[in-house]
């Protein structure tokens, strides 16, 4: 952190936008367009999913391009399977992870999203997670699984092996499938490989749904059973969905910081044991980010954005309780985040892209891109494209402003 008495620090301030998050004039937002400029998909991250100002800042901006930069699409990290069979708002709305479908701060965005719909301008929404958490998704997947089996007329609807199948199907969407062996899994394994292959040579139209919902059960069942994959499944359906649905048309994604990395190996490459961890993998896939993945299929039309903060309060585990009690922010002295909380009493956007050559955040320096518990050193330029600093964040259930 020497770096810092050798840099005009009012002048890589300057360099940075003020982003004010109750802004009603969207077009204060255009520093955003210009460094998003023409790509395809914009990747919209958060440190946490307790960080209610950051969801603030996320739904502004989601605004900023549907109006502005003519997307049409919302892609959430929930659900694949329920959004196919729904197509209201508020049924999406039941569908999204609760962390971003009941607090305060992120109902502005789901009325906006309603209003879209009112003046037949509705933006699209899908999910591209593979863990069928949904209550929606607990009461239909049998019921479809059921119905497709029939009406395509699949081997396994007439196998013995029916009954069993769906069993193991209601077992892992309700997260009771411990008490599967090896043997029953490779089974498990083997019907979904033969139901793709047998979907696949089905008289239907270009998109085939069922074809990538056997897969997500198939992945849903490795996610469980091997404690892996699931990024590469989630990154697997944000491509098709990508390429067979929404081939041609502008893209935003709602996800976490962890998953908006560009190149993970980047991200902890001076970390000891994370460091490490993926250096030596294997099977570099399980260890890949979700973009890095997105990147490596092709889609190279990308901005990746991260939410940082400083002082304030967040939710922690929010996904799996809204009520668990705030926690401090406190990373440590020497951060990123440190410095720009003492040198601005403003929220910043810093486009990492187009930063001079000299920036001190073009240097090594440590920051805490995901939770608010682990700092990392890294040259951050090559793990995201912009970063959006959150002056002073909110946890959930606080009063917003």
């Amino acid at each position: 952190m020497f770096l810092i008495a050798s840099k005009a620090q009012n002048k890589w301030i300057a360099d940075m936008k003020p982003f004010d998050v109750k802004t009603e004039n969207l077009s204060d937002l255009n520093y955003i367009g210009k460094a998003i400029g023409d790509s395809r998909i914009v990747i919209l991250g958060e440190q946490d999913h307790g960080d209610a100002t950051s969801m603030q800042a996320k739904s502004k901006i989601v605004q900023y391009l549907i109006e502005k930069k003519g997307f049409t699409v919302l892609l959430w990290e929930s659900d694949f399977f329920p959004f196919n069979e729904i197509s209201t708002i508020d049924s999406c709305k039941t569908v999204v992870h609760p962390h971003w479908s009941s607090p305060q701060a992120m109902q502005p965005l789901w009325n906006y999203l309603s209003e879209k719909t009112t003046k037949a301008e509705s933006v699209i929404m899908h999910g591209f997670g593979t863990t069928f958490s949904s209550p929606y998704a607990q009461r239909n997947i049998r019921l479809r699984l059921e119905a497709l089996l029939k009406e395509k007329q699949l081997s396994l609807e007439k196998s013995a092996d029916k009954v069993w199948f769906l069993s193991v199907v209601d077992s892992l969407v309700m997260n009771n499938s411990n008490r599967f062996d090896t043997v029953a899994q490779t089974k498990f394994y083997s019907w979904c490989d033969r139901l793709q292959k047998e979907l696949r040579g089905k008289p239907r139209s270009v998109v085939s749904f069922e074809e990538q919902l056997i897969y997500n059960i198939r992945a849903k069942a490795e996610q469980t059973w091997l404690r892996q994959y699931r990024v590469k499944h989630m990154a697997a359906n944000a491509h098709w969905l990508l390429e067979n649905r929404y081939k041609n048309k502008k893209v935003i994604i709602w996800t976490a910081n962890y998953h908006a990395i560009k190149d993970y190996g980047k991200a902890v490459e001076n970390h000891p044991i994370s460091g490490a961890i993926y250096q030596n993998a294997v099977d570099k896939d399980t260890v890949k980010s979700f973009t890095q993945l997105l990147l490596e299929k092709g889609h190279e039309s990308v901005y990746s954005l991260a939410c940082i903060s400083l002082s304030g309060t967040y939710t922690p585990r929010a996904w799996i309780n809204l009520d668990n009690p705030v926690e401090k922010i406190d990373p440590p002295k020497g951060n990123i985040e440190t410095l720009l909380n003492r040198e601005t009493d403003k929220s910043l956007f810093a486009d990492l892209k187009t930063l001079p050559g000299d920036h001190l955040l073009r240097s090594p320096l440590y920051m805490i891109p995901v939770s608010h518990t682990r700092s990392l050193m890294s040259q951050w330029e090559y793990v995201f494209d912009g970063i959006l600093f959150i002056k002073e964040q909110k946890g959930l259930k606080e009063p917003i402003q």
